[in-house]
């Protein structure tokens, strides 16, 4: 089944195959270009330059490379030490690679071991852990009687891929905890692993109250599981510039809902995390007291001080209608969000904080808005063309 559907996902490619070719500088940037049938990723400078703007694609056939880049690819959240991405639904890999050696590279397997079934485990996320494992989201549970697998955390060794499996204990009732994104911060210097939950039911039609884990990344010992009120489907979590100790949790509202009833538990929550494992709702931004036509939903970028970019998607006021995308400037603090930019409809990606200025991917055309961190200034936009004429959807930093 596998198999087949890669097939069909290569034979839609558009981009011409590519082989690894090694880079003689590192790269400081990665971007991911994609019409979610075929994705290319390309490798940049600190000025923002092309090093190799076509580096892999979905159409590279090179014998390293077992797995090609999928049409569902994303980078980690947290930089990896080197070129990582991940190949969420349905191919279950995580791929490493330095790009200056090709010969690096590394693709796990993040099923991990267990008997044969239908289960596609939709690896969300990836961090580095203290004894160089990495931790890796596993989305879906495996609905197989008598199996404990999935809707969990998987810990990796990326040289001998002997695995470890983490059980959360997060679900609620009918909703799977469904781990997603994850961040690490350092209360009193010590390093715990921040899990954002989306509580899902089995046909993604609904979600529970929204929380969050917590975990010991040297013990692997989950913390706790703490439940966020009057929150739903908490997709993404992020550290907060300038703490050591605080961290912003996106939650999206209800799934399949019309842009109303989404908006009643859409919010934006800064928590602060203990030395415990602890972790103490500070502030927060419900949409539902916002005078927003679109509710903030995804691509959360914090900036500090309790301020934070994300983007209110093309979503109108049905599941089945569309408007622009907007990017916000939100003020957790002071309780308001402004409008920075609009695009075409989910067109606005997924950016990185660098420094004093946030990279946000516009996708309708190719460009790069650099947002300045304290004021919310656009500061100006930056092509960054690509030879498949992909859009831009994502940029990381190595």
């Amino acid at each position: 089944m596998r198999g087949a559907w890669l097939t069909f996902v290569l034979a839609a490619c558009t981009p011409a195959p590519v082989g690894l070719v090694p880079l003689e500088e590192a790269p400081r940037f990665a971007l991911v270009y994609s019409d979610y049938s075929s994705t290319s990723i390309g490798l940049y400078d600190e000025a923002l330059a092309p090093l190799a703007a076509d580096w892999v694609n979905s159409g590279s056939r090179v014998p390293i490379l077992v797995t090609p880049v999928t049409a569902d690819a994303v980078l980690p959240s947290v930089s990896l030490g080197r070129l990582a991405w991940i190949d969420r639904f349905p191919a279950d890999v995580l791929t490493l690679v330095d790009p200056r050696d090709p010969a690096t590279l590394v693709q796990l397997d993040v099923q991990g071991e267990g008997p044969a079934t239908a289960w596609i485990a939709n690896p969300h996320d990836a961090l580095p852990l203290p004894d160089g494992r990495l931790l890796v989201s596993r989305h879906n549970p495996d609905l197989a009687p008598g199996i404990e697998r999935g809707n969990d955390l998987l810990a990796i060794d990326p040289v001998t891929r002997a695995s470890e499996r983490i059980a959360l204990g997060c679900d609620a009732g009918r909703f799977f905890a469904r781990p997603d994104r994850m961040t690490e911060v350092r209360p009193g210097g010590r390093r715990i692993v921040v899990v954002a939950l989306a509580r899902l039911d089995a046909p993604y039609e609904a979600a529970g109250q929204g929380a969050i884990a917590t975990l010991d990344p040297t013990s692997l010992e989950v913390l706790g599981c703490h439940e966020l009120p009057g929150a739903s489907n908490c997709q993404d979590v992020r550290a907060e510039p300038g703490t050591e100790d605080r961290v912003l949790v996106l939650c999206t509202g209800q799934p399949r809902r019309a842009e109303a009833l989404r908006r009643e538990e859409a919010s934006v929550l800064a928590l602060r995390v203990d030395a415990l494992g602890g972790a103490l709702i500070e502030e927060r931004l419900d949409a539902r007291d916002l005078p927003l036509e679109r509710t903030p939903a995804a691509h959360l970028i914090p900036l500090g001080a309790g301020r934070a970019l994300v983007t209110a998607d093309g979503r109108g006021p049905d599941p089945l209608s569309a408007g622009p995308d907007r990017l916000l400037w939100l003020d957790l603090t002071a309780g308001r969000a402004e409008l920075l930019a609009e695009t075409e409809p989910f067109q606005f990606g997924a950016g990185i904080l660098d420094g004093d200025v946030a990279l946000v991917p516009d996708g309708a055309t190719n460009e790069i808005l650099r947002v300045e961190r304290t004021g919310g200034a656009i500061l100006d936009r930056v092509a960054v063309p690509t030879p498949t004429g992909l859009p831009l959807r994502i940029v990381g930093a190595l």
